[in-house]
């Protein structure tokens, strides 16, 4: 994978994190566009709730934005070769179809390991679900409730973590 998708130093720093302090639960904002989607998964593995608030755009579009090379809007996320073809101008231009599909794996595999992702659109939860995304995890929340949806769901999400010492 490329250094730009996972970010190996915040995997480490998160899993040291956990071991030396359990969290009940871990916040990643920006999944598909910023950080390591491996964040999500080391945190499951490490006993904490999951929550990511992502773009479904940015998870399952290379560039982010879901228009094809020819402008027009692009439904079909996993086709490697479509994608490596759209992303020929960007960081990615160099990317193999293999790399493109596996990139939308490492993310959507984070996500399948979360307890809640919050969506900003109502239209983001159907994007994800195709890809795998479990629909129990998928709310919508616009970014000025983002935090208080947060704060309501995790008495329910974490009542059921149990930590050593607890």
């Amino acid at each position: 994978m490329t250094p730009a998708i996972t970010d190996i130093a915040a995997e480490a720093a998160l899993t040291q994190m956990l071991r030396d302090e359990p969290a009940h639960a871990v916040v990643h904002a920006g999944v598909g566009a910023a950080g390591s989607p491996n964040l999500l998964w080391i945190a499951a593995r490490m006993g904490s709730v999951g929550i990511a608030v992502v773009r479904a755009s940015e998870v399952v579009c290379q560039r982010g934005d879901l228009v094809h090379q020819d402008g027009a809007a692009c439904a079909k996320f996993d086709d490697g070769d479509r994608c490596a073809a759209c992303c020929s101008g960007s960081w990615f231009r160099r990317a193999r179809a293999v790399d493109l599909l596996n990139r939308l794996d490492l993310f959507v595999a984070g996500l399948q390991s979360s307890a809640l992702v919050l969506l900003p659109t109502a239209d983001d939860p159907a994007v994800l679900e195709a890809v795998g995304v479990p629909k129990r995890s998928l709310r919508t929340a616009v970014a000025e409730d983002l935090a208080a949806t947060v704060a309501s769901e995790l008495p329910e999400l974490v009542a059921p973590v149990a930590f050593r010492g607890d």
